[in-house]
């Protein structure tokens, strides 16, 4: 029989989903087992469905992914199936979709927006958000009162040239502080579990990690051209790729 893993150990790539095998016999309810240096061996796939997936976002509630292509309407998933569960209401196919972690607001943009839309998940109010021409993803912190937003100014007379920074909002659209500038790349925030530590990839440059309530920055990692950054559950480990 198969013992699926726990939601947060799925590898965020289509169309494969992971679990172990173990010996029979099989309990009536599946049983969570994360992936671990231990059993890291057993792990294959089990499935495969025809979706297409460009990112993978975990929410808005429990037991759901969000999936999307940046071509069409993003795909609210059964995390254990994939079995499509309803379509976010945006009103452009999106190319950044953010989850607050009680899963009540989604920020999302796409299709050459300027701004970035705020949406209450159970379709009232929005508030929109502008950014720029060129604006970055975004990460609610972990008390969902903060908001992190990309930008990047290009300079239209200087190939090459130009600045990306990190904004913070609060949830109804207020700038509370840009961050340090660093030189132009789409940028990518995660938040550190505790909420203290705001890591910032760029995908042409430095990796920067500010102090989330000051604003000030801490350090510089020099792993340049990063597309994704993600915290360990602990906090004590930062992994850039």
């Amino acid at each position: 029989m198969i013992i699926r893993l726990n939601p947060l150990s799925l590898a965020l790539t289509l169309p494969c989903l992971a679990a172990l095998a173990v010996a029979d016999p099989a309990p009536k309810e599946d049983t969570a087992t994360p992936i671990s240096a231990a059993n890291v061996n057993q792990v294959r796939s089990v499935k495969e469905v025809p979706k297409t997936a460009n990112r993978i976002v975990r929410g808005p509630n429990h037991g759901e992914l969000i999936i999307f292509d940046w071509n069409n309407a993003a795909e609210v998933v059964d995390d254990m199936n994939l079995h499509t569960m309803r379509t976010l209401p945006t009103e452009k196919p999106p190319t950044d979709i953010a989850v607050s972690p009680d899963g009540k607001l989604v920020a999302w943009n796409g299709g050459g927006r300027k701004s970035y839309t705020v949406q209450e998940t159970d379709g009232g109010k929005t508030v929109d958000i502008e950014i720029g021409e060129h604006p970055g993803r975004a990460a609610f912190s972990p008390d969902g009162k903060l908001l992190a937003i990309g930008f990047t100014y290009w300079d239209p007379n200087a190939e090459g040239a130009g600045y990306s920074e990190m904004r913070v909002f609060d949830v109804k659209g207020k700038l509370l502080r840009s961050l340090e500038k660093n030189r132009p790349g789409a940028l990518q925030p995660v938040f550190s579990p505790d909420g203290k530590t705001l890591a910032v990839g760029n995908r042409n440059y430095e990796t920067q990690l500010f102090d989330a309530a000051k604003g000030e920055l801490l350090h510089k990692l020099y792993k340049r051209m990063t597309q994704e950054v993600a915290f360990s559950p602990d906090g004590k480990t930062l992994a850039c790729g």
